[in-house]
């Protein structure tokens, strides 16, 4: 049971730091790619660019959800677990949409226009 609560929270958390850091990166704004994954900068709150605004949003969100789930499966709760899944294939579909389709429709150019 230990190694099943271990691996849960391993799973949900990998996904949401991805997701969260492709978005960063998919979106970085004029202070380049790497340096936009600065935790403290975000901890304090000190974000300008819009991307920045965001990735606060998502990065909280997903983690606060990763949470959630874990210890909705920890309690074995009927409702709970449904919504566990429920919320897992959620953080997934966040997960897809921003670590895959954003950062592509970036690479093509899709969103010069923010920018200008």
């Amino acid at each position: 049971m230990l190694l099943l609560k271990i691996l849960l929270i391993f799973i949900m958390s990998c996904f949401s730091i991805q997701a969260a850091t492709a978005l960063g990166l998919a979106f970085g704004g004029p202070s380049g790619s790497w340096q936009r994954w600065n935790i403290e900068r975000y901890w304090t709150k000190n974000a300008t660019h819009w991307a920045d605004k965001v990735f606060n949003v998502y990065f909280y969100l997903t983690m606060s959800l990763a949470y959630f789930s874990y210890h909705a499966v920890y309690k074995k709760y009927g409702y709970l677990r449904t919504l566990a899944i429920f919320l897992f294939a959620l953080i997934t579909i966040i997960f897809t949409v921003f670590g895959i389709i954003f950062p592509f429709l970036d690479i093509i150019g899709f969103f010069d226009f923010l920018d200008s």
